[in-house]
């Protein structure tokens, strides 16, 4: 009688194609979770705060973002202001034009950023102008929509400042039943892409 080979165990492998199906399943699962927490974050009108601050940053974008900034200035909740963004065609007589405020306090205390060309550049310059008034605490006026990523991008800079959100609405977003507003979806949908770019920059760095 001749000793046979004993026949080897077969090990169950997973093949790659099948890990590759279930993470193209799940991907699309985990981006819109993604895509609605974002959605979450995006300040609504009951999330306004009433915070006096050291000073105001408005991030240019709209004429609405420039009222309530004044406005917040004219109120005395904070003794300066920042308009950063600015268009390099934009005077600072026409923007006085826009502020309904003294001349002597648009005078004193309103101060203009030419240089920032994205949301990275308005926090790089406020976190700058921020330092050097010695401000410690800050009113942020922009977008709702624009919030949550103006707020991660100055909060990276600025980690001992505080930040009071001071969220802008237009009747462009509609924040109610968002889903049913094509307009209002894409931009959000657009924001929510660019909030996780900024956060993978700050990962990588």
């Amino acid at each position: 009688m001749t000793e046979g080979h004993a026949n080897p165990v077969p090990v169950r492998v997973y093949p790659v194609r099948r890990t590759l199906i279930v993470l193209l399943l799940l991907a699309p699962v985990v981006w819109l979770a993604g895509f609605l927490r974002f959605v979450d974050q995006v300040p609504t009108a009951e999330t306004v705060q009433e915070a006096r601050a050291d000073a105001i940053v408005v991030l240019t974008g709209g004429s609405r973002r420039l009222a309530a900034g004044f406005g917040l200035l004219a109120a005395g909740r904070a003794d300066r202001l920042l308009v950063s963004g600015v268009n390099t065609r934009v005077g600072a007589g026409e923007l006085r034009t826009q502020a309904e405020i003294s001349d002597a306090l648009f005078a004193c205390c309103v101060h203009l950023d030419y240089k920032a060309k994205d949301t990275l550049g308005n926090a790089i310059e406020t976190a700058a102008w921020v330092h050097e008034t010695g401000a410690r605490s800050v009113l942020l006026v922009t977008s709702n929509y624009h919030m949550p990523r103006s707020q991660f991008e100055l909060s990276l800079l600025l980690p001992d400042v505080v930040i009071h959100p001071y969220p802008v609405f237009t009747d462009q977003v509609v924040m109610g039943e968002w889903w049913h507003h094509p307009e209002t979806l894409k931009l959000l949908w657009s924001e929510f892409h660019k909030t996780l770019l900024s956060s993978l920059r700050a990962l990588l760095s």
